[in-house]
């Protein structure tokens, strides 16, 4: 089962972040997609960003400042682009205005929510 929602979420990743101009080829897309995987396989359970970005450190063998620079790059790499305003229709609601930016974790967050109810629509359980 859980490799399942694994599946799940690396390809709902894909589809949102190549979306919003975060391309596969950048350390941030794979340090998102990693910080996702590990919030949607502890079922959504919050945890603060500095555990989350140290256990997606681990697993990409790096230092979490450096995750968290690179998520930030890549965030901030959408924003110049003009493509996060696509979250809006992503999401089906204003998640994101230039006026009131996304911080990182919360973007993590709302990607995570979203897929794991995605995923219980579509399969009827997350777990």
């Amino acid at each position: 089962m859980e490799k399942d929602i694994e599946e799940f979420t690396r390809k709902e990743m894909h589809k949102c972040l190549t979306a919003i101009g975060i391309y596969p080829n950048s350390e941030g897309y794979r340090h998102l997609s990693e910080c996702v995987s590990i919030v949607t396989r502890s079922g959504g359970k919050k945890m603060s960003i500095c555990k989350l970005y140290g256990l997606a450190a681990k697993y990409a063998d790096k230092n979490p400042s450096a995750v968290e620079r690179a998520i930030r790059h890549s965030i901030g790499k959408g924003v110049e682009e003009g493509r996060l305003n696509i979250l809006n229709e992503i999401f089906g609601y204003r998640v994101y205005s230039d006026k009131y930016p996304l911080r990182s974790g919360e973007l993590i967050y709302l990607f995570a929510s979203k897929i794991l109810s995605d995923y219980e629509n579509l399969y009827g359980h997350t777990g």
